[in-house]
């Protein structure tokens, strides 16, 4: 039952992540490319694809707390409350990681990533651990 609820609750962030990316990543990098030289038109891309993906964040968040609230009695919808926190912290990833890809700045493409998954890994040992802890306890 614990495997399912985080195999779905993974995928769920997942799908909501790749929504964002199938809006704004392929315009942001090419209209990038295209004014490599002029750091002020970047500079304008960049925050207007970060208002885009504020706005498809905000949309996608109220869509979940709302869900979440409708099926209270779900463990699923009630672990989606964690949503807004995570996509908001994907927001400024995703930026970077395609301002970078765009620059064809692959060394600093590869920091990140190495970045994200070192964070990615310690946050899940540190709730799975946190939340055996806490299981075991309530047991």
């Amino acid at each position: 039952e614990e495997t399912g609820r985080w195999l779905l609750f993974t995928s769920s962030i997942s799908l909501m992540d790749m929504i964002m990316h199938g809006f704004l990543q392929t315009p942001v990098i090419r209209k990038i490319a295209t004014e490599k030289t002029d750091k002020e038109k970047i500079d304008a891309i960049a925050s207007n694809a970060f208002f885009f993906s504020l706005g498809i964040w905000t949309i996608l968040s109220v869509i979940v707390l709302i869900v979440s609230f409708i099926f209270s009695g779900s463990q699923l919808f009630h672990d989606l409350r964690w949503y807004p926190l995570l996509g908001s912290a994907m927001i400024l990833y995703n930026l970077c990681w395609w301002i970078s890809n765009a620059l064809s700045d692959f060394k600093s493409v590869l920091i990140q990533r190495i970045i994200f998954c070192v964070v990615s890994v310690s946050l899940v040992i540190t709730f799975y651990r946190v939340f055996t802890r806490c299981y075991v306890t309530w047991a």
